[in-house]
């Protein structure tokens, strides 16, 4: 008996996740893909991020809606991230820089091309360190391009919460990003 309700469960999980994919895939793929820059490899970070997915299937309530999606947005978009991550750790040939500046014109110099990176970099690295509730509306803002409305209804918050915590996390990660001597307070020098 317990065999059978146990096979009943896990039939369940898996038209559950069947569903998943099918409805979400597309933009979990596409959260992957800006990030590596790779259709290949976003793939593997989309297979990765079912993985934990699974590990996490009873937290879905239902598979359509703002909620799941942003959910599995956020899962993925920490797989992918994990993944450039350790790809970053190897050395990135000087000729492949010196080729990103030329095709960004006379003020895409190599130096800058680094400089520009490298403060992506301290900036997502500080988005990291604010409280979540903080970081997932800055992603879901200015990464991943969605409406304070929309944002609101993925986070299951209101209009005016959303402004308010915009708010807030802005203030916190320009204190951070002055703590690392990246932006200043404008009459400020270094």
């Amino acid at each position: 008996m317990f065999g059978a309700a146990r096979t009943m469960g896990e039939d369940c999980d898996a038209v559950k996740l069947e569903q998943l994919y099918a409805l979400h895939k597309n933009a979990m793929l596409y959260t992957a893909v800006r990030i590596l820059k790779d259709p290949y490899l976003a793939e593997d970070a989309v297979q990765k991020a079912f993985i934990r997915v699974l590990d996490n299937l009873y937290k879905i309530e239902s598979v359509e809606g703002p909620k799941t999606r942003a959910f599995l947005v956020i899962i993925t978009r920490n797989v992918a991230i994990t993944m450039y991550n350790e790809a970053k750790k190897e050395a990135i040939p000087f000729e492949e820089i010196e080729r990103a500046g030329e095709n960004e014109g006379a003020e895409g110099s190599p130096y800058a091309a680094a400089v520009s990176r490298e403060a992506l970099e301290v900036i997502a690295k500080n988005i990291a360190k604010l409280d979540k509730k903080y970081s997932d509306v800055l992603v879901l803002k200015f990464y991943h391009q969605y409406s304070d409305r929309e944002i609101a209804g993925i986070l299951g918050i209101s209009h005016e919460n959303v402004r308010v915590r915009l708010h807030r996390a802005r203030e916190k990660l320009m204190t951070l990003l002055r703590e690392e001597e990246i932006f200043y307070e404008s009459g400020t020098q270094k």
